[in-house]
């Protein structure tokens, strides 16, 4: 019988146990439940300032707010995980309409 490594995926958030839970609840956690995955979830105020804050205002004004670099770079330089590190982001088109795939 042969063991296999679990794939390890670290989440870096400011909602861990709402990602947890989610994930626990999922197809992820039948992987889990079966050492196929090895899921971590990280709390990014632990990172923050002393006030546990995460977020600055926008530097050219307006609603919303903005992560600041310093708690993601803190976050990942103290947990180490695996290269190559995927950094997801809402950036991309709206999907306002229907575009025909061509």
């Amino acid at each position: 019988m042969t063991s296999t490594v679990p794939f390890r995926i670290d989440v870096f958030t400011i909602f861990p146990k709402l990602v947890d839970d989610f994930c626990s609840e999922s197809l992820l956690g039948r992987a889990r439940q079966e050492s196929l995955v090895d899921l971590r979830c990280h709390d990014l105020r632990d990172y923050g300032d002393e006030s546990r804050r995460v977020d600055d205002a926008l530097y050219g004004g307006g609603a919303g707010m903005l992560f600041r670099p310093e708690p993601i770079f803190a976050a990942v330089e103290a947990v180490q995980p695996p290269r190559p590190l995927l950094l997801l982001s809402p950036g991309g088109k709206n999907l306002i309409k229907i575009t025909p795939i061509v």
